[in-house]
Formats: C-alpha cells, structure tokens, sequence
C-alpha cells in the first residue's frame, strides 16, 4: 500500500508477466498446443474400441416357439403379435414381461357424420345411330296345288315362284316335297293318314205299328 499526494493509501496494480490477450501471449498458447498434440502426431493415435451391439427386436406369435427368438441374447427384446406382450431376455435366458397390451390397437372410434350429397353430374351426349343391320335370308315358302306328282328321290316339276328350300303340299295326293334346284323336287313325306278301322253296326230300328 502507497500514499498519494493527498495522504490516502492506494493498491498498486500488480502486473502480470505478460498479457494473455497480447500477441506475445497468444503466440505462447499456440506453441503449447503444439508441443501437447506433436507426440499423438509423431507416434499416431490408436484406433477407439467397438462398441457393443445394440439390443434386438423379434415379433411374432410366440417367442417359445419361434425359432428366431432362439437367437436372441440378453438384453433383447420380444413383441408378442398375438397378446400384445412385450418381453426382454435376461441373462439367465429367461424372458420377462416388460409390458401388457404393447402396440394394442384401439377401441374403433365413434361413426362419422353422414357426407353431404354431391351435386348431380351433366348428362352425356347422345351416342351415334349404329349401323343397319344387314337383311336376313328369307325363310322356306309354303306351296300347294297339284302340280308335283311322283315319287323317288328326284322330280321334274315346274312350279311358278319356286326357290330352292321351298316346301310344295299336294293337296291331292298328300305328298310333301321340297325344292332342291330349278324344277327338281325331292319327295319328303306323305302326310296323308292310314284309313281307320271300321266302324261298329249300328242298333236295329224297331218295327212300327202296323
């Protein structure tokens, strides 16, 4: 402790040997850094060991029965899918509980409210006419009269308006025939029926007063 001028005592500012913020004391903090860190440079440092093996999750329906749970090792974890149950292996190889009702689904929620009806949807355009279809043959005609007469497989008969399919009915004779070329006609059936039985005798009329 000193004395001013005015008798009061005053501290005198102890200096440092130097000053850290100063170029000279920065400069010194990096020559340390260097003369710490050069023997790990000149040497090289060794490589950290591994880590352990983080723990494994199984799922499935029962870890006593499945066979990948079989290479679980402590500290493993089970899900069972079916109950809901979550284990963990333990040392001694036996699995505990560690939780109830793990990654249960939820109750189903309430029913929404019904959706607003969407506006009706403009009609469509009117399609194209298809095409005509194409006429279809006409049918076999029906003809009758006397004209074609015979029999065998083959008959010579000129029939007015004929075509080949026709069907010509001879009224009198009964026979069917059809039309297999110009004027030839083959015979198809006689439709004509047998004669029927005779028919019984009648009563006898009784005799009238004489």
């Amino acid at each position: 402790m000193t004395k001013n001028k005015n008798g009061l005592e005053k501290d005198k500012k102890k200096k440092l040997p130097f000053n850290v913020l100063s170029k000279k004391g920065l400069a010194a903090l990096a020559l340390a850094g260097v003369m710490i860190a050069s023997p790990c440079m000149i040497a090289g440092c060794a490589n950290g060991q591994d880590g352990k093996d983080g723990a494994k999750w199984y799922s499935g329906m029962d870890y006593s029965v499945d066979a990948n749970a079989t290479n679980a090792k402590a500290g493993d974890f089970y899900i069972d899918t079916d109950d809901y149950i979550l284990y963990q292996k333990q040392a001694d190889g036996t699995w505990v509980v560690l939780m109830q009702n793990f990654g249960r689904p939820g109750s189903q929620g309430p029913q929404g409210n019904p959706g607003q009806n969407g506006t009706n949807g403009t009609d469509g355009k009117d399609g194209q006419d298809g095409q005509d279809g194409t006429n279809g043959t006409n049918g076999a005609t029906w003809l009758t009269g006397t004209l074609v007469t015979g029999t065998g497989s083959s008959i010579t008969a000129e029939v007015a308006g004929a075509k080949v399919g026709d069907l010509y009915f001879n009224t009198t004779t009964q026979d069917v025939y059809q039309c297999t070329g110009t004027n030839t006609w083959k015979w198809i059936s006689n439709i004509k029926g047998e004669q029927g039985d005779k028919g019984e005798q009648g009563d006898k009329g009784e005799q009238g007063d004489k």
